[in-house]
């Protein structure tokens, strides 16, 4: 569990988006995330950016009832795409971790 998350990741769903945009291999001696310089833009700033954009595009397309509903997801899955782009592995592990959450 990652002990300091930015302020603006500030739930459950938040930081399981934040910490799964982690792209570097865990380590139990990981050096605690620097604090934020002004003009200074971090990898950890990069994911937040990203969870948060994650987060307001999920909300903005999903509907009641999305999961089990094929059209539903794929407009999930695509919102989360728009997002990600490039990426099509990353886009598939984070829509099933998306699936997975309560708030969405």
């Amino acid at each position: 569990m990652r002990a300091n998350y930015p302020p603006s990741i500030n739930t459950a769903t938040l930081r399981a988006l934040f910490d799964n945009l982690d792209t570097e291999p865990a380590s139990e001696t990981r050096e605690p995330t620097p604090p934020r310089y002004a003009g200074k833009s971090t990898a950890a700033d990069a994911r937040e950016e990203k969870a948060l954009a994650l987060d307001r595009a999920i909300r903005r397309v999903k509907r009641a009832d999305w999961r089990g509903s094929l059209f539903k997801e794929r407009e999930v899955r695509n919102a989360v795409r728009s997002v990600l782009a490039g990426d099509d592995e990353l886009v598939d592990a984070m829509f099933e971790i998306v699936k997975s959450q309560p708030d969405y």
